[in-house]
């Protein structure tokens, strides 16, 4: 067996370039990311005082549209779904379960909300 003579290497300076800038920028990107999650840096959308004047200001409207927001916003706010699950939801796709043994005094009432689609990959035959 011969050896990789360093002329038909296909990796010449330009790749090797960009491949090294390619791998810096990937690293500083996860490490921007982790940083944003590490200060919750990616919710801080709104401050506490704005969440709740837009709760008031949808309620005092009073449409059906109005109500819709207003739960669309509660569910991305304290449920942390993603706008597509938010989106496809129904309102019998929300529900309450008491658990047992699940509080400080016992019983818990316990929101559920029913996903009807994901990130699942289908299974091709």
């Amino acid at each position: 067996m011969g050896k990789n003579i360093e002329k038909n290497n296909p990796r010449d300076d330009a790749v090797k370039n960009w491949m090294e800038q390619y791998q810096r920028q990937h690293s500083k990107d996860k490490a921007e990311k982790f940083t944003q999650r590490q200060n919750n840096q990616l919710l801080n959308v709104y401050t506490d005082e704005q969440f709740e004047r837009m709760q008031c200001y949808l309620l005092e409207r009073g449409k059906m549209l109005d109500f819709r927001s207003k739960l669309d916003l509660c569910m991305g706010h304290f449920l942390f779904l993603r706008s597509q699950n938010r989106l496809a939801a129904e309102l019998a796709d929300i529900f309450i379960l008491p658990m047992p043994n699940e509080g400080i005094r016992g019983a818990v009432n316990m929101l559920f909300f029913l996903l009807r689609s994901g990130k699942v990959f289908p299974i091709s035959s």
